[in-house]
């Protein structure tokens, strides 16, 4: 990953076979990506921004599959947004949330494509 990302999938080992199979290793198991019908789930955190200003944003948005995904908000260390989502969507964000620093956490099992916060839900469409 870049550095600025964090995702809690990690297998030991990963293995790509001659016919493009990714294998991974966890401990003594091995999984084949994308086999089956049950999802793995997944956590994903951003990097924190720093504003420098305490700053506050009026919506959010996120593109996906379906499937259900958990997204957290936490301003200045603190959680100001839980909200289950379940398909591609855009929502407010708590007026009162506000803060210098800002951070993303996703935990689920859809296939996230994007995330993004603005203004207002205007700037998200």
């Amino acid at each position: 990953l870049d550095g600025h990302t964090s995702l809690s999938f990690k297998p030991d080992e990963m293995f790509v076979t001659r016919t493009g199979r990714l294998l991974m290793r966890f401990g003594t198991e091995v999984k084949e990506w994308d086999r089956g019908t049950a999802k793995i789930p997944h956590t994903w955190q951003s990097g924190e921004i720093i504003f420098g200003v305490a700053t506050s944003f009026g919506a959010a948005g996120i593109t996906m599959t379906p499937g259900e995904e958990e997204w957290r908000i936490s301003m200045d260390g603190s959680d100001v947004l839980s909200e289950t989502v379940r398909s591609s969507d855009h929502f407010a964000l708590p007026y009162w949330a506000t803060g210098q620093s800002q951070q993303f956490t996703l935990t689920g099992t859809a296939t996230v494509k994007r995330v993004a916060i603005a203004a207002s839900t205007k700037e998200l469409l």
